[in-house]
């Protein structure tokens, strides 16, 4: 609930309508801030405060499995860097802050840091779910051999199995972890993501994959909270509008469709085919908010330079 009302608030506070009259009359540069100095902000501050703060948010969520013994530095570094950008196509508390300072004091945030927002968020629930998870692990710990007699291991035991992994199979396997085509006693190291499963019913993955797709929602939803900002152009708004509708909508109905469909050929291949579409248009929309986020910047109005009056929020004798 309380996710929601910071979401409306900031819906209420992010700019204008889309019936303002002054839609396509924006302040392109910051020397028409109607204010002093010290209070204002440049352009090269909200960009570097943005991308720092998802550089930051995106390094640290990672909390990747042990490697294997055969990589070296560059190769680990690769590893993550790698895993950084799948996070991308989560300093966040103080960046969160702010963006609440700005919502009080009634001054628009910029489309890049409504999607800088959105990453922190992701990047506290990470945190959550991966508090008691080590973080960059490096090396393995070597643990010794119990007394327990242990009958050695058989040949088909050791030998990995032979199966064709379809592409949903690799999709569905990468978003939720599960690896049916690992074998760790044949393996040197383990999936980056990869995790054992103890309760395999039907309830607990149902679980598992509403709570994924409700994370994903939660971040199209923030987007959303830019509904009524000031855009260049009204291609860009409606573009933004959309791109974020179907970011929060689509994990919302993939999981409702799969609870409701009934389990027959046609109503399968309906749902396989809604997720396909998904999964393709999905990376297009996202890009299309991260293209968006950078090219509004060109025309920001002069209340987005206006910086947060901190000593609003300390107490005066």
């Amino acid at each position: 609930m309380l996710f929601w009302i910071f979401v409306f608030l900031l819906t209420r506070q992010s700019g204008l309508t889309q019936g303002h009259p002054n839609l396509l009359a924006r302040a392109p540069t910051e020397a028409s801030c109607d204010c002093t100095i010290n209070s204002c902000r440049t352009l090269f501050d909200i960009v570097w405060g943005c991308l720092a703060t998802i550089f930051a948010c995106t390094w640290v969520a990672l909390h990747q499995n042990v490697p294997g013994p055969d990589l070296g530095w560059f190769s680990l570094l690769m590893r993550k860097l790698r895993m950084m950008l799948m996070t991308i196509i989560a300093p966040e508390v103080i960046f969160v802050t702010q963006c609440l300072a700005r919502a009080s004091q009634h001054l628009p945030l910029t489309e890049l840091e409504v999607a800088t927002l959105a990453f922190a968020v992701l990047s506290v629930v990470i945190r959550l779910l991966w508090l008691h998870k080590p973080l960059d692990v490096q090396q393995p710990i070597v643990v010794a051999r119990s007394e327990v007699d242990i009958d050695p291991l058989q040949e088909e035991d050791i030998t990995p199995p032979n199966h064709s992994i379809t592409l949903i199979d690799k999709i569905s396997n990468g978003i939720l972890g599960n690896y049916d085509y690992y074998h760790p006693i044949s393996s040197t190291s383990v999936p980056s993501l990869y995790f054992i499963e103890i309760d395999t019913t039907d309830t607990n993955q149902l679980v598992e994959l509403a709570g994924i797709w409700g994370v994903g929602s939660i971040f199209g939803s923030i987007h959303c909270a830019a509904w009524n900002a000031l855009f260049p152009s009204m291609a860009e708004m409606w573009i933004w509008r959309i791109s974020s509708v179907f970011i929060a909508a689509y994990p919302v109905l993939t999981v409702l469709f799969a609870v409701i469909t009934p389990d027959d050929g046609i109503a399968t291949a309906v749902l396989v085919g809604f997720m396909l579409f998904g999964f393709v248009v999905y990376p297009l929309f996202r890009l299309f908010l991260i293209i968006l986020s950078f090219t509004t910047l060109r025309s920001l109005p002069p209340s987005a330079f206006v910086d947060v009056n901190w000593s609003n929020y300390i107490p005066h004798l």
